[in-house]
């Protein structure tokens, strides 16, 4: 019965340990905040991230910053913000502000969730996937420039 009660209680303290892993502040590198994330899924992470820049694009609707250089690549996180937030940063343009972050390491504060990213064939969902981790900055204030070198 001892035995019993103990094994409960390791039970309950492992659960409550994962359900704190959601508000943490920070990761160390990349895969454990996609690890985070996909274990937290779908509420996603909340913390503080450093992120090297890589890569940037967009599709007219939001300015997406990429830790490595191809986006489906199962190591890379994205940022992503609208064009007004992504001008907001930089003091220029859309266009222009998706390549000032490439090669720069940020702080960005937010939610890390893992996105489901549907093939598309003719505007339409084809069955096959695959998963993103994605942080969306809504405001300029979640982003910091910690250097002008990506780490």
């Amino acid at each position: 019965m001892k035995l019993a009660a103990v094994v409960m209680l390791a039970l309950l303290s492992g659960c409550a340990a994962m359900q704190g892993s959601a508000e943490r502040t920070h990761q160390a590198s990349a895969m454990d905040i996609i690890a985070a994330a996909a274990a937290a899924a779908p509420e996603g992470v909340v913390g503080e991230y450093q992120l090297s820049i890589q890569a940037a694009g967009t599709d007219g609707r939001a300015v997406y910053l990429n830790t490595e250089l191809d986006y489906r690549d199962q190591r890379n996180i994205t940022i992503a913000m609208s064009p007004a937030v992504a001008a907001a940063l930089t003091g220029t343009d859309a266009a222009s502000a998706q390549q000032y972050f490439v090669g720069k390491k940020l702080l960005v504060k937010g939610l890390a969730r893992r996105m489901k990213i549907d093939f598309m064939s003719q505007g339409k969902p084809t069955g096959l996937y695959y998963y993103q981790t994605h942080i969306r900055v809504k405001n300029p204030e979640q982003i910091k420039l910690l250097s002008d070198k990506a780490a």
